[in-house]
């Protein structure tokens, strides 16, 4: 009795396995891009002789070998035969994904970048820019002043020399020592100082991560937080596309991708709709050489159309590619004409006319894609231009104007940027302390 219920019970597991090879050898004999009735399930195409659903698999989206791509931090995403991609927790600026968190490029929002001044150094913390004051500097004031040659706080905070008086090393006296230069009141080593570089009121710009500083009479840059000087700014090596592991070196993407870089190495992100093929992004619906998957090629007089490959095309046929000239970007109104969006937007075809949809966080001024938050050209609405002062820079924060003023400057009426030995009026007007304000 035994020995019958363990013969049928083997009898059952040889023919389950021998289904199974027989399925699994099927699924491998077949060529990659048919669809496999019974045998995947509903929808499924047999990839590398695995049953996938090209509708939502990334690395086969729209057809076989066609894969997704994402920047660093992101995610890779297939809906519908489209290639996309996600950057959650992290935002999407442009094609990168970023932590606006502690960003310098993109603080609290997309294309926030923190900036520094002389004596400063920019940092950004849950989302909002901040700054500290550099060794040898103090805050003073809500300012980072120097009190070796502030006359406004000589020595120490709130201690103004008198009249006529100037700050040398941090005593009042009525001249500069040899040797120093008087700077409106403040006696100053102009070949070292950031405030006053080479000649009076010539402050060096510290830029997003950076510190300024003055050698020899000219301006200097002294990065923190790993990242590196390159052409004036700080940048980071391991992320920057136009300093991709070193200065200078540029990524380069190829036609409907963006370029990226990821530790120090160049690659690139396929736009919407655009899957990678080699080293290329194409639309695996319409591409003759990439017809329903990568490399799958359409024969002599067929165009691929829907990702197949067919004898007639119901749009027009454009190098071997079956397309809607109202609405491709890639032959958009004619053969040939591709669209090319700005930076922070998509290409967009409607009615045979290129034009371009701002990535999230931008807006469309004239032909650009802007951040009305952080743009001093483009402040709150396009065209709204932040008046820079004297002794200091235009600023756009959260849409509205204002001033950053200079090492020894202080905002005056939000417009202007006063020295200590002037008086502030109240339309934004800088006179000198003996003076009377005009009315």
């Amino acid at each position: 009795m035994h020995w019958r219920r363990l013969s049928t019970a083997l009898s059952s597991t040889t023919l389950a396995l021998v289904v199974s090879c027989s399925l699994t050898s099927n699924l491998d004999d077949l060529s990659s891009g048919e669809a496999v009735p019974g045998a995947c399930g509903e929808g499924q195409t047999v990839c590398g002789g695995k049953c996938v659903d090209t509708r939502t698999d990334p690395s086969h989206c729209g057809g076989c070998q066609a894969e997704c791509t994402a920047p660093a931090g992101g995610t890779a995403v297939c809906a519908a035969g489209q290639c996309d991609f996600a950057c959650k927790p992290k935002e999407r600026c442009g094609a990168a994904c970023v932590d606006t968190s502690n960003d310098l490029g993109h603080c609290g929002e997309c294309g926030k970048a923190c900036s520094s001044t002389a004596g400063t150094v920019a940092a950004c913390v849950n989302g909002a820019c901040t700054a500290s004051c550099v060794a040898g500097f103090k805050s003073c004031d809500g300012a980072c002043i120097d009190p070796n040659s502030d006359p406004a706080h000589c020595g120490g905070c709130g201690k103004p020399c008198a009249g006529g008086l100037v700050c040398a090393n941090g005593q009042c006296s009525t001249s500069c020592p040899s040797g120093l230069t008087n700077c409106n009141g403040a006696c100053v080593d102009v070949g070292k100082s950031a405030s006053h570089c080479g000649k009076c009121d010539n402050p060096c710009p510290g830029g997003a991560g950076g510190q300024a500083n003055c050698v020899a009479g000219a301006c200097a840059l002294t990065c923190s937080g790993g990242l590196a000087p390159c052409g004036g700014s700080c940048v980071d090596t391991s992320t920057a596309v136009s300093h991709c592991g070193a200065c200078g070196k540029v990524c380069t993407a190829p036609t409907g991708a963006a370029a990226t870089c990821s530790s120090g190495a160049c690659g690139f992100v396929c736009g919407l709709g655009l899957a990678k093929c080699a080293s290329s992004c194409v639309n695996t619906q319409t591409d003759p050489k990439n017809c329903g998957g990568c490399g799958v090629t359409c024969g002599s007089g067929q165009a691929c159309s829907s990702g197949s490959c067919q004898t007639t095309c119901a749009g027009t046929l454009c190098n071997g590619s079956c397309v809607n000239l109202s609405t491709s970007t890639s032959h958009c109104g004619s053969c040939g004409n591709a669209c090319t969006p700005p930076a922070n937007a998509s290409a967009t075809c409607s009615s045979g006319a290129c034009g371009f949809t701002c990535t999230g966080g931008y807006t469309k001024c004239g032909s650009s894609c802007v951040n009305l938050n952080s743009s001093p050209s483009n402040c709150g609405a396009c065209g709204t231009v932040c008046n820079a002062p004297k002794s200091g820079a235009a600023v756009c924060s959260s849409g509205s104007c204002s001033v950053s003023c200079n090492i020894g400057y202080s905002v005056c009426a939000g417009t202007a940027c006063c020295s200590q030995t002037q008086k502030c009026c109240p339309d934004g007007y800088c006179t000198c302390a003996s003076c009377n304000c005009p009315v």
